[in-house]
């Protein structure tokens, strides 16, 4: 008498046995990945007087020009003859620490004390005294300016009411 064998009815090898054992794990473990919906911020932050940290920033600054009248009216008084003056976006980095109170469910202070580090570039073309066959000759001059600022921001949070573990700021 032949014994039942369903691998070799099917035609399974051991790849695809493996494979379904599998999905056949993976499955019920996606269907349940959603069911949070009773749980709201058991880990308590909401419910500290106090909480706090530290953050690294990086961020890209520049100068705002704006030409005068008389720069515009007298180019060859202006000394050296400039032409245009063009800022040029720069990146830095801050480092700062994060302090926040809890007044209320809805209403937090937060402070946060930062040092910036911040580099500004200005280019500076200039008209040449040399005239060539393509007109007048022109050169471009980089200056750099390095700055340090501390910046202490004092900012009142407003916070919506959770709602499935989530809100809205």
């Amino acid at each position: 008498m032949q014994t039942l064998n369903f691998r070799h009815q099917l035609h399974l090898c051991g790849r695809k046995i493996i494979l379904l054992a599998l999905l056949a794990l993976i499955i019920p473990l996606a269907s349940f990945s959603q069911a949070r919906y009773g749980e709201i911020s058991k880990a308590g932050q909401d419910d500290r007087l106090l909480s706090y940290g530290f953050f690294l920033a990086a961020h890209t600054n520049t100068f705002r020009l704006k030409y005068s009248d008389s720069f515009l009216e007298l180019p060859e008084l202006n000394g050296n003859n400039i032409e245009s003056i063009v800022p040029v976006y720069s990146s830095g980095f801050s480092l700062g620490f994060l302090g926040i109170l809890r007044l209320h469910d809805q209403l937090n202070l937060v402070f946060t004390p930062k040092i910036g580090f911040y580099e500004f570039q200005t280019d500076v073309n200039f008209i040449g005294d040399q005239v060539t066959t393509e007109g007048a000759q022109r050169r471009s001059e980089t200056m750099m300016s390095e700055s340090t600022m501390i910046e202490f921001p004092l900012i009142f949070k407003y916070k919506a009411q959770r709602f499935n573990n989530s809100r809205m700021f």
